[in-house]
């Protein structure tokens, strides 16, 4: 580990990148010297302190320290600090806290995957497919080999062009 580039004494535990005009410089720091700069070290959510709440809070802390990690023994409370889960099985004990944590993050509960800006033009799906292979392969058989070369050709155009960049589209 490396030592604190400011005080040259305690562990650098905060490691900052600059990157100016194209040159980057690696700052080195501990915690204090950190914070001496008026650099924030807290990377959970500030805690706002309104008085009537209070009490609400200690409540919820004392709540999220009852929920465990029937595997790893970690509360509600070590995920909401750190941020990081113990094992698998975290996922299950802590399900309505991600999913809410995950819907005020990302609006969903769900990952859609990609969503393709077109729709593929001339694909084909599975069943068609393998009709059209089976089709070639009768030609094939029957020595129909025109036949054969142009279902060939319409499953190689099928898999290959799309509507968003096929051939000839730049």
């Amino acid at each position: 580990m490396h030592e604190c580039d400011e005080c040259g004494n305690k562990p650098a535990n905060i490691h900052l990148t600059q990157i100016i005009n194209n040159e980057t410089t690696i700052f080195r720091l501990c915690e204090e010297c950190a914070r001496k700069k008026g650099i924030s070290i807290s990377i959970g959510v500030p805690q706002v302190s309104l008085q009537p709440q209070e009490q609400n809070s200690r409540q919820d802390a004392a709540a999220d320290d009852a929920v465990v990690c029937p595997n790893c023994d970690l509360t509600l409370a070590e995920f909401k600090e750190n941020g990081w889960l113990g094992c698998s099985s975290c996922y299950q004990a802590f399900a309505d806290d991600i999913n809410n944590l995950l819907l005020r993050v990302h609006s969903a509960h769900v990952h859609r995957g990609k969503q393709y800006r077109c729709a593929p033009a001339g694909m084909l799906d599975d069943k068609e497919l393998k009709r059209l292979r089976k089709e070639m392969e009768l030609a094939i058989r029957s020595e129909k080999f025109e036949l054969a070369a142009a279902i060939r050709d319409k499953i190689n155009d099928a898999t290959v062009q799309s509507s968003c960049g096929g051939p000839g589209e730049s």
